[in-house]
């Protein structure tokens, strides 16, 4: 089947700005407004829910590469002709655990177990190559890269930082944040690898489970060099200057709930799967956090309470819990709170200079939807 992009715009309008005690849901005057639509016609072989691995413009052109986990392909498309350039094969590696394309020149894949991160082009030609122990000394739980769209391989002059975490409960020997570190700067030069930043205060003796809410993000402002870390269970985003080595926090919370409860603060450290996913999908969550570098504007995906979830569905069943989008400007000031509701796979989006692209719910598996919003402020 030919791959096809087209736009269909649809004059839209949207709701009023979110007082942050504002609990009822209703996007009547908003300025996150949806513009159109992108239709993505896919080959028999790469389903909708083959997720963006990333964005990124050159030469004037946009494009999209999409990660086929079944064929272990990486493609990427032309964005406004459609046209596959490149069609990259990963089925050299045993296990892809991570995956960011920053461009055609430079691609980044993790894999297990082996801990190595490549990088490489697009002709398969590897570039670098690191090995990655997960092992320091004085860090007490040092975690291991997670990479792929919401969790970039932030590139500097002469750094790489990566979002970093390792599953469990550690009271034990967790008596600081700075004791399980968040990210690991990587030089580029020598390969050598340091841990650093930390979760929230909020995070710690909260016995908060053995593995969702460990799983952070990170957005990048390439101005400020502000590197901006997420929380799934705090309202508290950390801000990480890669110039000055300087650390910051600020809340920024959802309009609809004050906080995410810890879900088994009274309970023993050995918590049943049973019990901790329904606790995981009952409670809304602070999902993940992207930058706009067209806009200046960072995006946090909000996820809300699901009253009655069915584990039996498995981990389908968070794409089941209500969706709304935080907007802010690069100060992380709220501009707004856009409630998107249940019709759209959150994990499965991409920015550029149309907007930001979600992936609605479909019915078909040939094709994929997204809709395109864009954030446009009242002109004073």
């Amino acid at each position: 089947m030919n791959k096809i992009f087209y736009w269909l715009f649809l004059g839209m309008g949207g709701g009023l700005l979110f007082s942050c005690n504002q609990k009822t849901i209703n996007n009547e005057g908003s300025l996150f407004k949806m513009k159109g639509e992108k239709i993505i016609y896919l080959d028999q072989n790469t389903p909708p829910s083959c997720f963006p691995v990333s964005s990124f413009s050159s030469c004037d052109s946009d494009f999209v590469a999409i990660y086929n986990r079944y064929e272990k392909k990486i493609k990427i498309h032309e964005y406004t002709s459609g046209k596959l350039v490149c069609n990259i094969d990963l089925n050299k590696f045993n296990y892809v655990s991570g995956i960011f394309v920053l461009n055609k020149d430079s691609i980044f894949v993790f894999t297990m177990p082996d801990k190595n991160l490549y990088l490489f082009s697009s002709d398969n030609q590897i570039k670098n190559k690191i090995y990655i122990s997960g092992e320091n000394g004085s860090i007490k739980v040092p975690g291991m890269p997670d990479i792929n769209f919401g969790r970039p391989v932030i590139v500097t002059k002469d750094f790489w930082y990566l979002c970093c975490w390792k599953i469990g409960q550690y009271d034990d020997v967790v008596k600081g944040r700075r004791d399980r570190p968040v990210a690991l700067r990587i030089n580029i030069k020598t390969g050598e690898g340091t841990y650093f930043s930390g979760y929230p205060e909020d995070y710690l003796q909260q016995n908060l489970g053995r593995l969702n809410y460990y799983e952070i993000s990170q957005a990048f402002d390439p101005v400020s060099q502000n590197i901006v870390y997420n929380f799934q269970a705090s309202s508290v985003l950390s801000v990480y200057n890669t110039l000055t080595g300087k650390e910051s926090f600020h809340s920024v919370r959802s309009c609809y709930f004050d906080t995410v409860p810890p879900p088994f603060k009274n309970f023993t450290k050995d918590v049943g799967d049973s019990n901790f996913y329904e606790k995981y999908y009952s409670n809304p969550i602070y999902m993940d956090i992207y930058f706009d570098q067209w806009r200046k504007l960072f995006y946090r995906i909000v996820l809300h309470r699901l009253k009655k979830p069915d584990i039996r569905k498995g981990a389908g069943v968070i794409f089941e819990k209500p969706v709304s989008v935080i907007i802010m400007d690069e100060n992380l000031k709220i501009l707004g709170e856009h409630y998107l509701g249940t019709d759209y796979i959150y994990t499965n989006l991409f920015i550029n200079r149309y907007g930001l692209h979600i992936l609605r719910k479909a019915k078909g598996e040939d094709f994929a939807v997204y809709d395109v919003f864009e954030y446009s402020p009242k002109i004073k």
